[in-house]
């Protein structure tokens, strides 16, 4: 037994109802609408704008995501990494200084070599 071959009628429901899709499809969306397609906050879509995870452009004054972005965004995955600037998310930690470079720079600026007034 073999599957049967789709029908022209099937054919042409599947091509009608990709058109409508595709025609509802808006070609740049609002931070909000990206935010309810992601099911996050609001902010969360403008840190990700900020830290640019998601690129925008300016259309009539406005900043919009185009929705080639929002797609980029959804297969590589944007919405499982969601970056807090309190905690640091978006920005690379200052490195660390080694004890020895820790004194260099004490002994340079000579921090805490106060004397009393006599």
């Amino acid at each position: 037994m073999s599957a049967s071959s789709p029908t022209l009628d099937e054919i042409r429901a599947v091509i009608r109802e990709e058109l409508a899709r595709t025609k509802r499809r808006k070609e740049f969306l609002s931070f909000r609408e990206t935010a309810r397609v992601f099911g996050v906050r609001l902010s969360t879509v403008s840190d990700w704008v900020k830290h640019g995870q998601l690129r925008t452009v300016m259309v009539n004054g406005k900043r919009l995501i185009p929705d080639t972005e929002i797609d980029r965004a959804k297969l590589e995955g944007i919405s499982e990494q969601r970056p807090n600037p309190r905690r640091g998310g978006g920005r690379p930690r200052k490195q660390e200084l080694t004890l020895d470079e820790q004194i260099a720079y004490l002994k340079k600026y000579k921090v805490g070599s106060r004397r009393k007034a006599s």
